[in-house]
């Protein structure tokens, strides 16, 4: 009886947070303080970031219990994308009210920054954004009453290592001044589009780089949007613990704008320039543009003097050559410039989308065209750029508009003096769609001089004239060319070649690069450049149909080589053990 109606009867299911205030031994890990700091360091760094509905799922975990609350407050605070929570914490001015006043005299005469100086101490990282919100609750004027209180903290962020200016309206102009002197990187934006920066954002900027320049003497890391002054050039150059630089440079350069970085008192490591402003198509007329032979010889004393080992260039073609130029020393070991677009003018070889150099000594050699035509250039050109970048380990031309249509074809030409080539990616576009800018590209027998004279190779992209095949395969050579990634752009050959053209020219890459690991991956990433993209597409379908010519010769080979090997060592082996059962 008693088992039938254990049977019909059943259990009902249980409410978690019913057991966890049954005390059962869920409740008691869970409500383990150890254990919720293991698990609030485990998902702290990916919920710190300024992402609201990660911010959300944190905060949900810390309504969990006391354990986590305690555990995760310090994550909560650590990295904050904006003033307001901190402005909650004080006392907040409402409409003139007799409750709401008492209230807030009474909060006046306790501790009104009791709240804000428990939480603000937790903070690493701030932003300072606009908060229509916050500006009403807590405006500027009674703000700066409340910083008049003897309860005020001396520093309002004593452990601030990070802080992003996006706002200097209302409170956020007043908070870049009281925060603490360990302060490692700042970020301010570009107020100039603002209808006040002449007279008002132009000196919140400048006092901003002077209280810093003093007042953080820890500060390393610094970005600046707006446009600099002389004067904000020369208290930059006070800056005695910087390393990483973001700045701008007007679009009419000048070697001032960047000389007085040579004489901070810092040892500078890395720089980046932007060229683009609000005054960039005003200016454009009057620029001086580089012409045809432009190029640095040799370091001149100032270059000498310069520390920078990277340099990050974005913006106007011709700003970028003239910053390399200067900055082109012996310890320059990175150069990275990214065009947006052409500015007022056509400069030939510099309006790109990414151009990426990086050298293992230095950058030496740029030009630029005034004329938006065809240029061929001379081979002495040629000879010149590789010999004084003989030493580059990678080297990355993507999607540029080169004003001689050749470029590719004479510049692979000469490729055999840069033998430390690890890296290599050429990958042009017509100047235009016009008939004497179609591209002259090298064709698939290239490949057979990068795999006999560019032996560092590992890594190639480059756009071919694949209008027709190799008839000519050489023979295999063990171990071979160390070649690992081939991604070939094919031009002028629209139609889907037939299989005994597939077959010769799987045969053709695998005896040249018999290590060849992948050929089709680049081609399912999106390309920004459209003519490039219409390309990419007819790419895909063919390096996937010689992929899976390429495989089999790979496994045939590998499984051959296991053969002579066990051939050669397997025999000894057996040899060396009927030995052995001799002498017993």
């Amino acid at each position: 009886m008693d088992s039938a109606t254990n049977e019909g009867t059943s259990t009902p299911a249980q409410d978690p947070s019913s057991l966890l205030r049954n005390g059962l031994p869920a409740r008691q890990a869970l409500n383990n303080q150890e254990l919720a700091r293991l698990i609030m360091g485990f998902l702290e760094e990916g919920y710190t970031r300024a992402d609201g509905t990660r911010r959300k799922d944190l905060l949900k975990v810390l309504l969990l219990n006391h354990a986590f609350y305690h555990a995760g407050t310090d994550a909560l605070w650590k990295s904050m994308p904006s003033l307001s929570p901190f402005l909650r914490l004080l006392p907040q001015l409402y409409d003139d009210t007799s409750e709401q006043s008492e209230s807030v005299t009474q909060a006046i005469k306790a501790d009104p920054w009791l709240r804000f100086r428990f939480y603000s101490p937790k903070a690493t990282s701030l932003v300072l954004v606009d908060d229509d919100a916050t500006e009403k609750s807590v405006p500027l004027h009674w703000f700066n009453f409340l910083l008049t209180l003897p309860s005020r903290p001396s520093s309002l962020f004593p452990k601030l290592v990070e802080l992003t200016v996006d706002s200097l309206r209302g409170v956020n102009s007043v908070i870049p001044f009281q925060v603490s002197q360990g302060l490692r990187a700042v970020s301010i934006a570009d107020f100039s589009k603002a209808e006040d920066y002449e007279k008002l954002g132009k000196g919140a900027v400048a006092s901003l780089v002077t209280t810093f320049a003093f007042s953080s003497p820890r500060l390393s890391k610094i970005a600046i949007g707006s446009p600099l002054t002389d004067a904000m050039r020369s208290t930059l150059s006070q800056y005695s613990a910087l390393e990483i630089a973001s700045l701008p440079v007007p679009l009419r350069f000048d070697r001032s704008h960047v000389a007085f970085l040579n004489g901070m008192k810092c040892c500078m490591k890395s720089l980046s320039f932007h060229s683009e402003g609000p005054s960039a198509a005003n200016q454009g007329n009057h620029r001086a543009f580089l012409t045809n032979g432009s190029h640095l010889t040799q370091y001149k004393e100032d270059n000498k003097k310069s520390s920078v080992s990277t340099l990050n260039l974005i913006g106007d073609g011709s700003v970028m050559a003239y910053v390399t130029f200067f900055f082109s020393s012996p310890r320059l070991i990175r150069c990275v410039g990214t065009i947006k677009k052409v500015i007022a003018r056509d400069d030939g070889v510099f309006p790109s989308k990414d151009i990426n150099l990086t050298p293992t000594s230095h950058l030496t050699y740029l030009a630029g065209y005034e004329e938006h035509r065809p240029h061929f250039l001379p081979d002495e050109f040629y000879q010149d750029f590789t010999t004084r970048l003989g030493n580059l380990t990678t080297l990355a031309l993507k999607y540029i508009p080169f004003l001689d249509p050749a470029f590719t074809a004479h510049l692979v030409s000469r490729l055999s003096n840069m033998p430390q080539l690890q890296s290599l990616c050429l990958l042009p576009v017509p100047a235009s769609s016009d008939e004497r800018h179609k591209l002259i590209l090298p064709t698939l027998e290239c490949l057979r001089t990068f795999s006999s004279t560019n032996l560092a190779l590992q890594h190639l992209t480059i756009s071919l004239d694949m209008s027709t095949f190799p008839s000519n395969i050489p023979p295999i050579s063990l171990p071979g060319h160390s070649l690992e990634t081939l991604f070939i752009m094919p031009y002028y050959s629209n139609q889907k070649p037939q299989v005994s053209d597939l077959v010769a020219l799987a045969t053709y890459l695998d005896h040249l690069f018999p290590h060849l690991r992948d050929i089709t991956s680049f081609f399912q990433e999106k390309q920004p450049c459209a003519s490039v993209a219409e390309v990419s597409k007819f790419a895909l379908g063919l390096w996937k149909d010689v992929t899976h010519l390429i495989t089999p010769y790979q496994a045939m080979r590998k499984h051959v080589e296991h053969q002579l090997v066990q051939n050669l060592f397997g025999g000894e082996q057996s040899e060396g053990r009927r030995r052995c059962r001799g002498y017993r």
